[in-house]
């Protein structure tokens, strides 16, 4: 015998959130977030790296939307992703010349 006779009915509705319809109280519908929230998507750039702002604080993410590194400090953070722009750049003026 299944002691679990009325199991609650789950909707996803996307982006990692679920509404669930309990009766542990009174009929109710509760909604679960996920643990970690989605990233934002990249802002459009002509750069190949730029500061992304976090919860934790900042991320310098590539172009492609690949995480380099992450830092609590905003300033060590644009640091970073200004030498990445400049040694991008060298690289580039290397292999034209």
């Amino acid at each position: 015998m299944n002691p679990f006779t009325d199991m609650p009915k789950v909707t996803d509705i996307g982006d990692g959130r679920k509404l669930v319809e309990t009766h542990d109280r009174g009929h109710c519908i509760r909604m679960i977030e996920p643990s970690t929230p989605p990233k934002p998507p990249a802002p459009a750039s002509d750069e190949p790296f730029f500061v992304r702002h976090t919860s934790n604080g900042q991320e310098i993410v590539s172009a492609e939307g690949e995480v380099i590194a992450s830092t609590k400090k905003e300033a060590n953070a644009k640091h970073l992703c200004t030498l990445l722009i400049v040694w991008e750049n060298l690289k580039k003026k290397q292999a034209g010349a």
